[in-house]
């Protein structure tokens, strides 16, 4: 407007006041210093975002950290039984993906809806300022157009995000199970069907996404198109009523480079509410997994005041949520201490989950168990499980040292050598590690693929061991040794006096011979308790077992 026109700085009295104060006589002289003003506070405006822009990822990404830990934290501190019922690699999923759909789809929109709201405030109150009628008309036009394309898609975006969250999972999944039982997939040769299985996947996944980037992007065409026939109506208002170009070019400029502006922040603002329904269905499982968290376990310590020497089950009932019968009814044992107790019954008898029961990792449905004659509540719940070692038949050994696996959960530098040592010697490893370059440094690999079955169980039964249990639990934990080897073992277990408890689970005959009382199960019931001969002699249901082994 000063370029067409350099004497309106004398018809405003801001302008006016500044050319006076500065000294100025020449109008040129101060249009220029005004061009060099605004260049200046253009470029502090490009630093300003910088910086926002930096602190608002900073901040995201630490919220993304959190959120991701949260997530992990809250599934691990879940009851035992809530992940037997749910798929190991839909939790993956949700801990990995999900909590990054939802910070980029949720909590980025967020941001970008509060400060494209703060822009597009300031311009439109600015040009409502100078041009009233015009910029209300605009306003309401880009309004009225917006609302009507956000009511004609909102579902299709909405389909497009739940065809994100079903597929996702399927590639996870299928990734994860294929990787997993990599040696059985090449045994079989069925290389092709997980393959196939996973790209399908992908590409429904993918094409999900294409439409929705393609369908979220109409809107930004639709408004240059509405915008574009604004300013070609304001020429044609200028023309059919006369106007000057004094008259018509500074509001084309002013309207033309602010719609511009104010374009990209109607967009933004209408695409950041697209990704509110397409990554809906992320926020509602980040919502669901923080709704849900349990609070943290008890750490209410035992306090054993009478001199009991047993595990009791008194009337224990168990069933799980999918299952139509329960498994156990009315179980009534005294499993004694300081001995070793065996667990015999054929497939489905119940053994796995009474193991279960008794390490407190599922609850009974009803009942009640005592240590020593202390009921157990979710509060002491964790100091008890403290005093267990657990060696199952599947041994997990991370992508570590085997010290690192021995100690498991243990930082490096506070492994406690002496611990270390007596663990591996009871474990009979001693002589096995002797013999490796690297010692208890050596990588076992991942999921300990670098070592033999028998080795990954004597690691298992030196990490048991590393804790210095008041009660040992053997699930299968001797299937890979040697006859010999097992022998020592249970004598070497024998020698470390008489507070270690020991409780298995074994198919093996040879194992129940050390054992000082042995329950034998048949269909979740307990029909024999007594020593070997004893069960031998007087129970059919042992007798058949024995004679399934020979």
């Amino acid at each position: 407007s000063l370029f067409l026109d350099p004497q309106k700085i004398h018809k405003s009295n801001i302008l006016e006041t500044l050319f006076r104060f500065f000294g100025f006589h020449d109008t040129s002289a101060f249009i220029v210093l005004l061009i060099v003003a605004a260049f200046f506070v253009f470029v502090l405006k490009i630093v300003f975002s910088v910086a926002m822009l930096y602190k608002q990822q900073k901040n995201i990404g630490e919220i993304c950290c959190r959120l991701t830990n949260r997530a992990l934290s809250s599934y691990l501190n879940k009851p035992y039984i809530f992940h037997l019922v749910n798929n190991s690699s839909v939790l993956f999923k949700n801990i990995s993906a999900e909590v990054s759909n939802y910070v980029y789809y949720f909590l980025n929109p967020v941001i970008v809806i509060a400060s494209e709201i703060v822009v597009l405030s300031g311009i439109c109150l600015l040009l409502i300022f100078v041009y009233p009628v015009m910029m209300l008309l605009l306003l309401t036009i880009f309004g009225v157009v917006t609302l009507l394309i956000n009511f004609i898609l909102n579902k299709r975006i909405e389909a497009y995000g739940k065809q994100r969250e079903i597929y996702s999972e399927q590639m996870y999944k299928t990734a994860l199970e294929s990787l997993g039982a990599v040696k059985e997939i090449k045994a079989y040769n069925v290389q092709q069907f997980f393959t196939d299985k996973h790209l399908d996947a992908i590409k429904r996944y993918t094409d999900g996404y294409m439409k929705f980037i393609v369908v979220s992007g109409l809107p930004r065409h639709i408004l240059e198109l509405v915008l574009f026939t604004f300013v070609l109506a304001v020429v044609l208002f200028g023309i059919f009523f006369h106007k000057s170009s004094a008259e018509l070019i500074p509001m084309l400029v002013v309207v033309g480079i602010a719609s511009l502006r104010l374009l990209p922040s109607f967009y933004k603002i209408y695409s950041s509410v697209n990704f509110f329904q397409y990554g809906k269905n992320s926020s509602d499982i980040i919502y669901k997994i923080f709704r849900e968290e349990d609070p943290a376990p008890g750490r209410v310590p035992l306090s054993i005041v009478k001199d009991a020497d047993s595990i009791k089950l008194d009337n224990v009932d168990f069933r799980y949520e999918t299952a139509p019968e329960p498994i156990f009814k009315k179980i009534d044992i005294a499993i004694p201490l300081r001995s070793i107790v065996a667990l015999v019954g054929e497939t489905g008898s119940g053994k796995s989950t009474l193991l279960d029961i008794v390490m407190g990792l599922l609850t009974p449905s009803g009942g009640e168990m005592s240590y020593r004659d202390v009921p157990l509540r979710p509060e002491n719940m964790s100091d008890y499980r403290g005093k267990i070692g657990y060696v199952p038949q599947n041994i997990f050994l991370t992508d570590d040292t085997i010290a690192g696996n021995i100690a498991f959960g243990v930082k490096r530098d506070s492994i406690d050598p002496v611990r270390l040592k007596h663990a591996i010697a009871v474990a009979q490893l001693d002589r096995y590690i002797s013999e490796l370059p690297d010692g208890v440094d050596t990588l076992v690999g991942e999921r300990g693929v670098r070592i033999s079955g028998g080795q990954k169980q004597r690691i298992g039964i030196a990490r048991a061991l590393y804790r210095r249990p008041e009660i040992l639990v053997l699930d299968e934990a001797t299937s890979a040794l040697d006859a010999q080897t097992e022998s020592d073992l249970y004598n070497a277990l024998k020698g470390l006096g008489k507070e270690l408890s020991i409780i298995l689970v074994t198919h093996r005959l040879s194992a129940l011979e050390h054992a000082d009382m042995i329950f034998c199960m048949d269909h979740g019931n307990i029909v024999g308790v007594g020593r070997y001969d004893e069960l031998k002699a007087n129970s059919g249901a042992f007798r058949k077992i024995i004679q399934q082994k020979h």
